[in-house]
């Protein structure tokens, strides 16, 4: 998708941490789309009641809480 709006062959509708690296190239450009539905989106890791999280799972939630400012 990030190749197709590259291409300057239309648009994508993405959160910006996921363009990123492209915008701070000033490859793509972000315009904020103001709404509801947008402004309310959630995260969520979902386990098995009373299940231990593999290593691979908590070092994602690790990284999700400290490095993507989107999931604070």
């Amino acid at each position: 998708m990030k190749q197709f709006a590259l291409s300057e062959l239309g648009i994508l509708v993405l959160p910006a941490f996921a363009v990123v690296g492209e915008l701070k190239a000033g490859q793509l450009k972000a315009i904020p789309i103001e709404h509801p539905i947008l402004q309310n989106a959630e995260a969520h890791l979902v386990t098995r009641v009373g299940r231990t999280l593999s290593v691979a799972s908590n070092k994602m939630l690790q990284m999700i809480s400290s490095q993507m400012s989107a999931f604070r």
